[in-house]
């Protein structure tokens, strides 16, 4: 009985604790609003941010490498919030409000790399702030406020690279020594800072590590470097700088800036004489330059343009700022080009130069002599053309950018040098179709982004001339929904190369009464042909016509040459129906057998030709020797004024005799004169026509003559016939045979 009721409850107890250890293992991973991610490449991430938290959050999992608890309401970090969090490698808890940090907070964060504090409303950096750190990387401190830093606390760290201590009113250099004096720090931002005065003096007597440098929105008046302190810089932020006057900058040697490669001079506005002095500092080994939000650009173009290492140039909105700028896009086309001695310039970067008073341009001749250019960005320039020659030197451009311009109409001869173009974007440029991409040739372009233009459809010869675009992104346009876009909804649902980005959301807008549907979704059994019954009806149809015509061969085989040869004379009457303008060769075509050729040349040629005068057309003598007999036949009759039908039994057996009364017949029905004369040489019962058709129609409704019999007088059978040949219209009434 025991062994009864043990398996009785077993089941249910397995199926009880399935599911306690189901929820258990779904429960372990949800911190009320908080997710913890699923281990990846040995990195567990934790993501509680705007959650409105105001303390961080209790019981985190030990195993977390990823902490991002940004973006709440707390005030203070206590001493063993992360107690256990060895693993932890990133921490960010910056746009919070804190505002203190209990000593030995951060003492178990061994593995820590980065630590974020952005944003937040810390006063005072103490000796222990960092305590426990060892492998800290990165540390951001920005925007915190009024930050006073205490010299020793810096010195625990042994690996720290970056630093960023922008927003934080710092106001003195001085107090920065500590920083700039780490061993391994090789990046410093110390932006919005209120520094109005830079000198090596107050940094360092001996070099330093440092790479990159950003001393950005500082009312910098004195700038002097008397040492060579920065041996390893190749980036400086100067960017809204200057903006007191600029009393001295002096720089001893130009081989203390001689590995700086990118300089930052956007928005200073300073005299052009204090600004070639700054750019001359630098122009021995500089490869990027910016000049945003630079008055007079123009003249300080000639002098970046100096610059032989130069391989990337910045321009923006630089026609905003004041009418009375040299504005740079302002002419059609330069004396030189503006930037040909730029031999290494590989990016380019001419954006929002657009006033909305004077016309702007691209200068054809903008982008001559850059035979190495790699990238170039026009965006909102407002030009509204592009002439052919334009890229004419840039054959190696992969990157080309001309979005929020008026480019309705581009013509294909601009992308003719472009042959490496990879990526090109024509966002917001009023465009209304993509024809001009058949004619380009951009065969290994593999982005292409037109957002926002004019474009109703795509038709199939534009997607087979890309036949390399991996990612098509044309959300805001204009999609007809008709048959016009049949291949191109087809080829977004269907191809496996090209990602076209939320295709999902494209909606039509047209014709009316399917404004707003998903162009996705639109039927197009309307627009396919069904094949399979095209297919059928043509087989059909082909079998159909093969019977009927093979019907109409063995029964109305005769009837159908007939025509044929009917049809043939129509036409050569048509050619000759002006009776003015014709001239008649002969006075009669004889037709007859070839075993009635005896009585033809015996009897009736010499007669009619000898004795009475007239002229005949005869086949032996008078065909033209080569030329199809048809032709001959037509011309022979078209050519006399009369046919003489010489009719035997013979004849009627003759396929030839029967071909040239059918045409002569013919000619007598459309001239509607008497042009046929029939000849019996001997009596043929009527019968015997029966199977001749049309020599029966003629014998009953027309005149005809008989040969007389052996005995018989013949003078009155020539004067007949003499008389037809010369009467143009005889009666149409039948007449008792002669």
């Amino acid at each position: 009985m025991s062994s009864t009721l043990h398996r009785s409850l077993s089941a249910p107890l397995c199926i009880i604790l399935y599911v306690i250890v189901y929820a258990s293992h779904v429960n372990g991973y949800t911190f009320g609003e908080c997710i913890l991610h699923e281990p990846q490449n040995n990195q567990t991430k934790f993501f509680c941010f705007r959650k409105h938290l105001k303390n961080v959050p209790a019981h985190l999992p030990v195993v977390i490498t990823h902490l991002d608890i940004s973006q709440n309401n707390i005030t203070a970090i206590k001493r063993d919030d992360f107690k256990n969090l060895v693993h932890l490698e990133i921490l960010n808890i910056s746009q919070n409000r804190i505002s203190h940090v209990e000593r030995g907070a951060f003492r178990n964060l061994i593995s820590l790399k980065q630590l974020n504090l952005t944003n937040n409303n810390l006063n005072k950096i103490t000796d222990e702030f960092f305590r426990g750190l060892p492998n800290l990387n990165v540390l951001l401190l920005e925007f915190n406020g009024n930050l006073t830093i205490d010299p020793s606390s810096f010195s625990v760290f042994s690996k720290l690279e970056c630093v960023k201590l922008s927003g934080n009113n710092l106001r003195n250099i001085t107090y920065l020594q500590p920083i700039f004096r780490i061993e391994t720090l090789k990046e410093l931002h110390i932006a919005h800072n209120n520094i109005s005065h830079f000198q090596s003096t107050d940094i360092s007597h001996s070099s330093l590590q440092i790479e990159m440098l950003n001393l950005s929105s500082n009312p910098i008046s004195i700038f002097t470097i008397t040492a060579n302190i920065f041996p390893n810089l190749t980036a400086i932020d100067l960017s809204f700088c200057f903006s007191k006057p600029l009393s001295e900058w002096k720089v001893l040697s130009p081989d203390f800036f001689r590995n700086v490669r990118r300089l930052d001079l956007t928005g200073i506005h300073i005299s052009s004489v204090d600004f070639n002095v700054i750019l001359q500092t630098f122009n021995t080994s500089l490869v990027q330059l910016n000049m945003n939000y630079v008055p007079s650009v123009q003249t300080l173009i000639r002098n970046a343009c100096l610059i032989p290492t130069l391989a990337e140039l910045v321009l923006g909105h630089n026609g905003k700022l004041t009418l009375q700028s040299n504005h740079i896009l302002r002419t059609k086309h330069y004396k030189t080009p503006p930037f040909g001695r730029l031999k290494s310039l590989k990016t380019l970067f001419v954006f929002s130069q657009r006033q909305h008073e004077i016309q702007t341009y691209l200068p054809v001749d903008l982008l001559w002599n850059l035979t190495n250019l790699t990238g170039f960005w026009a965006q909102n320039v407002g030009f509204q053309d592009i002439n052919d020659d334009f890229f004419k030197d840039n054959t190696q451009l992969i990157v080309l950018g001309l979005s929020e311009n008026n480019l309705t109409f581009l013509s294909p001869k601009i992308f003719r040098p472009l042959r490496q173009l990879l990526q090109l974007y024509l966002e917001k440029c009023n465009l209304k179709t993509l024809d001009f991409i058949v004619q380009a040739k951009l065969h290994s372009l593999i982005r292409l982004k037109i957002r926002n233009n004019q474009i109703s459809s795509i038709n199939d010869t534009v997607i087979q001339a890309l036949p390399s675009l991996q990612l098509l992104e044309m959300r805001g346009n204009t999609f007809t929904c008709d048959c016009l876009n049949e291949g191109f909804i087809k080829w977004v649902l269907t191809n496996n190369l090209t990602q076209v980005l939320e295709a999902n959301t494209f909606q039509c807008n047209s014709p009316p009464n399917l404004i707003g549907t998903e162009l996705l979704k639109l039927d197009l059994h309307s627009c396919s042909i069904d094949f399979g019954l095209y297919c059928y009806i043509s087989s059909t149809s082909v079998v159909l016509l093969t019977l009927v015509a093979s019907l109409l061969y063995h029964f109305l085989r005769l009837q159908i040459i007939y025509a044929y040869y009917m049809f043939l004379a129509f036409l050569y009457d048509k050619k000759k129906k002006d009776p003015k303008k014709s001239r008649f060769q002969y006075d009669a075509f004889v037709s007859y057998n070839l075993h009635d050729e005896h009585w033809v040349t015996g009897t009736l040629l010499p007669k009619l030709e000898g004795e009475q005068g007239w002229r005949l057309c005869l086949h032996h003598r008078d065909f033209q020797p080569g030329k199809f007999i048809v032709d001959n036949i037509i011309d022979g009759i078209y050519g006399s004024r009369k046919t003489i039908c010489v009719i035997s039994q013979h004849y009627l057996e003759s396929e030839w005799c029967s071909r040239e009364v059918q045409v002569a017949s013919f000619r007598l029905f459309d001239e509607k004169k008497d042009v046929l004369i029939l000849v019996f040489l001997e009596d043929i019962p009527e019968y015997r026509l029966s199977a001749h058709y049309r020599i029966r129609s003629l014998v009953r409704k027309r005149t005809y003559l008989r040969w007389p019999k052996a005995g018989e007088d013949t003078r009155v059978f020539w004067e007949k016939l003499r008389l037809a040949l010369e009467n143009g219209s005889n009666p149409h009434m039948r007449t008792s045979m002669i």
